[in-house]
């Protein structure tokens, strides 16, 4: 028996739109079913704030914490390297991170690694978030697996970021492991500096606490660096970042602070204190 079967040009939209009940307060401003994922923006029609999922994930929040979260992820590796003059970002979320790091002027390249094509699409919605990265000359975008890149590079980064989504994601456990780890350190140069999102909430203490020892595991110098803030709702949100690095560590305050007195840097950073 032949059968053929007419499936409507929107049921998969339809189907993701009423899975996650984002079109009764939002405006669905892009949607695009990638090669590995399904990305989806809306806007809260009140707020006008924007929300990226992934796959059903909520991925990219835009609130003031989350922001808040974002922007030191950018800038955080920036000011610990005494010369982060070409980064690396695996990941590229809105965007939002590696726009904050491209504000600083040690930063001369910049080259952001995301699977997902429709991602990097929908950036061009994150312009005011993000810095309008895209447009930028330093800011190469490539479309790959971030840690076959790490294996297939042949090149030394002195700053590393994963903006990695949440471990219990499907498709970003892999790079919360020791071998996503050990990848890292092979790709950072001696005086490296790596810097990763970790996130406190859908964990146990016990899972963040195994997390933390793979971690430490590859990069004994490790240091936990925690963010929090109220959002718009006046809920208390927190998260925290990783940062390992081959060698022993030490911060340079005075360092540290005179490069958050570059003027791009201040602008950038203003609204977040």
């Amino acid at each position: 028996f032949l059968f053929s079967l007419l499936i409507p040009k929107d049921l998969s939209k339809e189907l993701f739109l009423s899975t996650l009940d984002l079109g009764k307060h939002n405006d669905i401003i892009f949607y695009e079913e990638g090669k590995t994922g399904t990305s989806i923006l809306v806007q809260d029609k009140v707020s006008k704030l924007k929300d990226l999922y992934i796959n059903s994930v909520e991925e990219v929040p835009t609130s003031y914490a989350a922001q808040y979260c974002f922007k030191l992820m950018g800038i955080l590796g920036v000011l610990l390297h005494p010369e982060p003059s070409e980064t690396l970002m695996i990941c590229f979320g809105g965007g939002i991170a590696a726009g904050t790091a491209i504000q600083h002027p040690e930063v001369k390249s910049l080259e952001v690694v995301d699977i997902e094509a429709s991602v990097v699409k929908a950036a061009h919605l994150f312009s005011q978030e993000n810095n309008n990265l895209l447009k930028s000359d330093k800011v190469r975008v490539i479309i790959e697996d971030g840690r076959n890149y790490l294996f297939m590079t042949g090149r030394k980064y002195p700053l590393i970021i994963s903006d990695s989504t949440h471990p219990k994601s499907a498709d970003s456990w892999v790079l919360y492991t020791q071998e996503f780890y050990k990848a890292v350190e092979d790709t950072l140069t001696e005086d490296g500096v790596f810097v990763q999102w970790l996130p406190f909430h859908l964990l146990t203490t016990q899972e963040y606490q195994i997390i933390l020892k793979t971690f430490q595991s590859v990069f004994p110098h490790t240091t936990l660096w925690l963010t929090h803030s109220f959002d718009e709702m006046g809920r208390y949100m927190k998260f925290s970042l990783v940062v390992g690095t081959p060698e022993p560590f030490s911060l340079d305050f005075q360092s540290f602070k005179r490069k958050l007195l570059y003027p791009s840097v201040q602008k950038d950073l203003e609204f977040w204190n």
